[in-house]
């Protein structure tokens, strides 16, 4: 029988290095977790957050900066948590599973199946514990960076500073070491029940079949998958879809990697031996066969890649769609666009003051202003932040569609107003505060349906409501004569507003879009950037500890004739296959993603193609290359040294 001896520390000792990726891991996901937590719990709080200003609108930016970060916190720390239980989890069941013979000579010694599991939990707990609760100080340490980085990227308000909260950074540490343990739990339960005589066998490499709870998933997801594919575009919503599509498509093919990836990696595999043809011939064999290490280095990319795609393809076409809706739904030619003051004389009744600077056309086209102003307030416990807009009422009708659900737009003058609420009725007061502090009150006298630009809260005529100093956004609606071609009234327009940022509206409209585009791709990077250090940690990890598993096998090919860089060219060449064989995978869900995607569009004769991060993409593959690469030529060159002979 085996001696009942303290293993734990003695095999902690003995696999330290193999240890130390998975330590690593698990730091990575509780320094994460710890800040991104952290943020969302000093959002929550308003850290560092002024409430009480001199103005009442400085006070309500202040509540709506509030809600504004408590949501983008929250989506970081949901992303990064359900990264680090996918991560943490698989990284802690690949370092389980490479020690089935290491553990089979434990139960050939004697020991029970419930003690080789009580061994291995034993281990990783002490692993989670450890890394989690050190990488938990550096989480906290983190948090003001993170903080800056968000303010610098507009997605935080300025003196957002959150808080050291230890209690929070010992419920993330905890959490994540759990996570740990449950990560171990199947493959310790698997490894032991290893039959005694696999303590004998030869080879290291174990190839992974489709276990039960695998099969189940992969079969689940797959359903998932097909079903979402063939669903009829009238059916769900595009942005909803997609990211279920996402998910599905990826717990398929994580579950049925032992099945996938050898097919594909013998495809790629095959460039890879014309490349080289010994090397490329040993890496594809291996990359084929050995799925537990193929399929630990590929999800952990195939995962954010996917993520990746689905995110900024569901932000950046949701927005670009509601921005096409105000080019179909605008009648007018041309966008001359401008801020301006308000000056003195402004506020008074007669002649409204569109129509007295009206600007010197030469052609016969009409023109309309539309202006809007982001310095008005509403009075406190009235959530939200107003934007008042004048017109002509009327007039407006000839540019855009606005709806009127009660009362006339011809009653808008002087304090009688327009608005989107749906809730108002006709004769109701609506009280709001002017940018100087004032109370003003108005009456409802009609309704409008929200439409093109017909989005402010409050709608008053042109000569109504002005208040002098007050800073506006400045539109002009030019529409040219019958037959006159659009590139001429630009031309006009410009020289009659030489101050006006003059286009045409599909121009206008393109503009937004692409500097939507750009603000989302910024943002979106860094929603997703801190799954992306947790997932490159993986990726170091999973090839490390093959790199580990693998030095008799390493150090065989040196006996039989390869030279020391021969054999780190190959193990570099196959995480080249491996990585390749994910990106094959990762863009077969990205075309599943697409073409939903272009189905829904095209259903709702949307003119618009989604917008693909390939850039994004591109990044993260090479990243995940740079850093596969680097650790295997490191592992390799350290395996085959004549130290470790």
């Amino acid at each position: 029988m085996i001696a009942r001896t303290p293993l734990t520390p003695a095999f902690l000792r003995e696999h330290r290095w193999a240890y130390a990726g998975l330590v690593v891991v698990v730091g990575a996901a509780s320094a994460l977790s710890t800040a991104s937590i952290g943020l969302l719990a000093a959002a929550g709080d308003g850290d560092g957050l002024t409430f009480a200003s001199e103005t009442p609108r400085a006070a309500a930016e202040a509540r709506v900066a509030l809600e504004s970060v408590q949501y983008v916190t929250g989506l970081i720390a949901g992303v990064c948590l359900f990264f680090a239980v996918f991560l943490v989890g698989s990284a802690t069941g690949f370092a389980v599973e490479g020690r089935r013979r290491e553990l089979a000579m434990l139960r050939l010694a004697g020991a029970s199946p419930g003690r080789v599991t009580r061994l291995v939990l034993g281990e990783a707990a002490v692993v989670g514990v450890v890394a989690a609760s050190g990488a938990a100080v550096v989480g906290m340490v983190l948090l003001a960076p993170y903080a800056s980085l968000l303010v610098r990227l507009d997605l935080a308000p300025p003196g957002f500073e959150p808080s050291v909260r230890p209690v929070l950074a010992v419920v993330c540490a905890g959490g994540v070491a759990v996570v740990a343990v449950v990560g171990a739990l199947v493959p310790a339960r698997r490894v032991g029940r290893v039959r005694p005589i696999e303590a004998l066998a030869q080879a290291d490499a174990v190839r992974t079949r489709l276990g039960r709870g695998r099969l189940v998933r992969g079969v689940l997801g797959a359903l998932t998958v097909l079903a979402l594919l063939v669903l009829p575009p009238s059916v769900g919503e595009v942005q909803a879809v997609t990211l279920l599509l996402a998910g599905a498509s990826v717990v398929a093919l994580s579950a049925f990697a032992p099945v996938v990836i050898p097919a594909v990696a013998r495809f790629v595999g095959a460039v890879a031996v014309r490349v080289a043809p010994g090397a490329g011939l040993v890496a594809r064999e291996h990359a084929a066969w050995d799925v537990r290490r193929t399929a630990a280095l590929g999800n952990p990319v195939l995962l954010l890649v996917a993520l990746a795609t689905a995110l900024f393809m569901v932000a950046q076409t949701g927005q670009a769609i509601g921005l096409l809706e105000w080019r179909d739904q605008i009648r007018a030619d041309v966008m001359a666009s401008s801020e301006r003051t308000v000056g003195a004389g402004e506020g008074s009744g007669g002649l409204g003051t569109a129509e007295a600077e009206r600007p010197d056309l030469g052609l016969e086209a009409s023109a309309v202003r539309y202006e809007t102003s982001h310095r008005w307030a509403w009075p406190e416990g009235r959530p939200g932040l107003p934007t008042v807009a004048w017109t002509d009422p009327e007039a407006l009708a000839s540019v855009v569609d606005a709806a009127v659900v009660a009362g006339r737009m011809s009653d808008v003058d002087g304090d009688a107003v327009a608005t989107i609420d749906r809730s108002a009725q006709v004769g109701d007061a609506l009280e709001i505060v002017a940018p100087d502090g004032s109370l003003r009150e108005l009456t409802v006298a009609a309704v409008v349906m929200s439409t093109a630009f017909v989005q402010d809260d409050v709608l008053a005529a042109d000569g109504a409501l002005r208040e002098p100093g007050d800073v506006v956004d400045s539109r002009w609606f030019i529409t040219g004569p019958p037959g006159v071609d659009p590139a001429t009234v630009v031309e006009d327009a410009r020289r009659a507003l030489p101050d006006a940022d003059v286009v045409t509206v599909p121009e206008w409209v393109g503009a937004r879009i692409q500097a939507g585009r750009v603000a989302q791709t910024q943002g979106l990077s860094a929603l997703i950037g801190g799954a992306g250090i947790l997932a490159l940690c993986a990726v170091a990890q999973s090839v490390g500890t093959s790199m580990r598993e693998r030095r008799g096998e390493l150090r065989l090919l040196q006996r039989v004739g390869a030279g020391r860089r021969s054999v780190v060219g190959t193990a570099v060449l196959e995480v080249v296959v491996v990585l390749t064989t994910a990106a094959v995978l990762a863009v077969v869900a990205a075309v599943a993603l697409y073409a939903r995607m272009v189905s829904y569009l095209r259903h709702d004769e949307v003119d618009l193609m989604p917008s693909v991060p390939v850039g994004v993409l591109a990044v993260v593959l090479a990243a995940a290359v740079v850093v596969a690469v680097a650790s295997a030529a490191a592992g390799a060159w350290s395996a085959t040294s004549a130290r470790s002979a």
